[in-house]
């Protein structure tokens, strides 16, 4: 396994080494990479006599390569920092990148297993722990520190982790039961327009879907995730399926179901459907869909009949330029915020 080690400016930087050497002598192949202020620390020739290769700390370490960061991202199977400061880990979770490790990891579109190791009271720090809390909800691997003496003096919750522990968490084996299988997986929700511009949706995240896509692709499956629009980068060697509507969603899943072997449901569709607002399908045809659906599916459905309103944004806008009355075309408290703003004029 291709693994890149961050190590970053604290105290605990100096254990480090040692999971430098664990990771080497179970075959990983290891490149090391420093902050800044890593070397006020540890020096980089152990690390380089360990893993064989040159500690990189700049962009400029490697100035035959202007996207070192691209391709080592691309390289690394696990990207592991330990120790990880307050100072980083807020770089981490607001995407800043004014280093070569805070870069690297930003190109790097899987999980970072992170070992935060400082003073129990920074740890403790509330803007230490909605990094944490930030970077958790991205599905970053948090890897807590322990609680003990500390090097300022002080005994409580801080120390990184001794570095066997770090190489059990990051490299525990998971089973491969699913080899060989085709899994399909549904996340997110839907989004059913009402007009060109708004539409219904839910709160779905997609969350849940991706983390199961994710896991049950390390079970050795090949998984297929059919998603609703979500702010989330795809896992790595996923197929992604993009759909908007509900209806989407079930033709992409009638499309893929036989070739599966399992079917996880993990998305939020959306309840309800609504009818093309200048009434271009009949409603005669979404009876014939009720019944339908209610016959395929066992659900029971119900329609709501509304009256069509005739009403162009455009024309308002140009009835407000010209001065003439919008009265009885919006919502009292609209028209009369709007007539008090003077908007459109």
């Amino acid at each position: 396994m291709n693994v890149i080690l961050g190590v970053t400016g604290g105290v605990a930087a100096y254990k480090a080494l040692t999971l430098t050497s664990l990771m080497v002598k179970a075959g990983h192949e290891v490149q090391v990479v420093f902050t800044p202020n890593a070397n006020a620390f540890v020096e980089k020739l152990p690390f380089e006599a360990l893993s064989g290769r040159r500690v990189l700390e700049s962009h400029f370490d490697q100035q035959s390569d202007p996207i070192a960061h691209i391709r080592l991202a691309d390289w690394a199977d696990k990207i592991i920092i330990a120790p990880l400061t307050a100072n980083t880990m807020a770089k981490l979770a607001y995407g800043m990148a004014d280093n070569f490790l805070t870069t690297l990891a930003l190109a790097y579109d899987d999980s970072l297993y992170l070992a935060p190791a400082m003073n129990d009271q920074m740890y403790a720090n509330v803007y230490v722990q909605e990094n944490l809390m930030r970077l958790k909800r991205e599905g970053h691997i948090i890897l807590a520190p322990s609680s003990g003496l500390l090097a300022c003096g002080h005994t409580g919750q801080g120390r990184l982790l001794e570095p066997e522990e770090i190489y059990s968490l990051c490299f525990e084996e998971t089973k491969k039961d699913y080899f060989g299988k085709n899994v399909l997986i549904t996340a997110g929700p839907t989004r059913e327009p009402i007009d060109p511009v708004r539409y219904i949706t839910n709160h779905s995240s997609g969350k849940m879907g991706y983390a199961l896509a994710k896991m049950a692709k390390k079970r050795g499956a090949r998984v297929t995730l059919i998603s609703g629009p979500v702010n989330l980068l795809a896992p790595k060697d996923v197929k992604v399926i993009s759909v908007q509507t509900t209806k989407e969603m079930y033709e992409a899943i009638q499309k893929n179901f036989e070739a599966s072997d399992a079917l996880i449901m993990a998305a939020a569709p959306a309840d309800f459907y609504v009818a093309n607002r200048n009434g271009e399908m009949a409603f005669s045809t979404f009876q014939k869909e009720k019944k339908a659906l209610e016959k395929e599916f066992s659900l029971h459905c119900k329609l709501f009949s509304m009256p069509a309103i005739d009403l162009s944004s455009t024309e308002i806008r140009n009835r407000l330029k010209e001065g003439k009355s919008i009265h009885g075309m919006l919502p009292k408290p609209v028209e009369e915020y709007i007539l008090k703003k003077g908007f459109y004029r």
